[in-house]
């Protein structure tokens, strides 16, 4: 406990002449604190005037880099022009097409058959849920009172 009193007693004896110099003028604003707002104040404006040149400089370049997306498209144009005039068109190769059919058939066959195997596996499972046993909906909701 008399360490408490002593360790206030020092820190109020401290604190003593900055509670006398604002006792004495309460208006009075410490030097500090103007130095500080005048700081803020003229770094808003400095970034402010930064942010308006960058945005210049943006502005600027706007016109060459509409100018060199317009040529690179130019160029992606003429290359693709280039290559529908150049390619050439494979024939149709009939084997292919009827193994691809194939396959398709047999990819449909093995999907439709796991499909249905799939509805008789719910329908026995709803058949036996509906067989089973079940909770009274009243008391399953607690509704028996009403």
């Amino acid at each position: 406990m008399r360490a408490v009193c002593t360790t206030l007693c020092l820190g109020l004896c401290l604190l003593s002449p900055f509670f006398a110099a604002a006792a004495e003028d309460p208006e009075a604003v410490s030097p500090e604190v103007i130095q500080n707002m005048n700081q803020r104040y003229d770094d808003f404006f400095i970034q402010k005037r930064r942010q308006e040149q960058l945005d210049e400089q943006r502005q600027s370049q706007v016109p060459r880099v509409k100018q060199a997306r317009q040529e690179h498209a130019e160029q992606l144009e003429k290359a693709r022009l280039a290559y529908v005039k150049n390619r050439t068109r494979q024939g149709e190769n009939e084997a292919l097409r009827k193994k691809w059919d194939e396959e398709q058939l047999q990819r449909k066959e093995v999907h439709e058959m796991a499909r249905r195997r799939f509805v008789r596996q719910k329908d026995k499972a709803e058949a036996l849920r509906r067989k089973g046993r079940t909770v009274p909906a009243a008391k399953e909701y607690d509704l028996e009172g009403y």
